[in-house]
């Protein structure tokens, strides 16, 4: 299968530590959408603390999704 990302890196390449959990600060993130798929929500959760943040998408385009990743990850980076 190819990926429309350039530079990818697949999650099986993913360093050690990573996959055992021993540090802080690696997050996985998935998007749930709703009926329809007018609505949705982004999930992001800690890999090691397992602390999970749920928020509500305010629109369904790569910018929004990204604007919402990146202000939840500077504002949660902090609580874990």
């Amino acid at each position: 299968m190819s990926s429309k990302i350039p530079n990818r890196v697949s999650i099986h390449d993913r360093p050690k530590e990573i996959e055992t959990k021993e540090e802080l600060g690696h997050w996985e993130a998935d998007t749930i959408q709703g009926k329809g798929h007018h609505t949705g929500i982004l999930t992001l959760v800690e890999r090691k603390t397992a602390y999970t943040v749920i928020v509500k998408l305010e629109g369904k385009n790569a910018r929004c999704l990204a604007n919402c990743y990146t202000r939840e990850i500077r504002y949660s980076g902090n609580r874990t």
